[in-house]
């Protein structure tokens, strides 16, 4: 299993997302009411993490759900 860092869990602008290997990695994140707010599928390292830019999304809690190599995490995500 590739481990997935997504940092920081409280976002004023961007979010960090980085696998374990240098693998497509499938992000979508999603508001509290079940808005998506951001679904892409990029290529992440741990040395080169995707970097998502937030700044437009509204206050609130989030939900983050990455897959790499048909893995997924789900992590939860504080905008302020």
């Amino acid at each position: 299993d590739a481990p997935v860092d997504v940092y920081p869990t409280e976002v004023k602008t961007y979010l960090y997302v980085s696998g374990g290997q240098e693998a497509p990695t499938s992000i979508t994140i999603t508001s509290q009411t079940g808005a998506t707010v951001y679904d892409e599928t990029l290529s992440t390292s741990v040395f080169e993490p995707a970097k998502i830019d937030l700044h437009s999304a509204a206050p609130g809690l989030y939900r983050v759900l990455v897959e790499i190599g048909g893995v997924k995490t789900k992590k939860i995500i504080v905008k302020l």
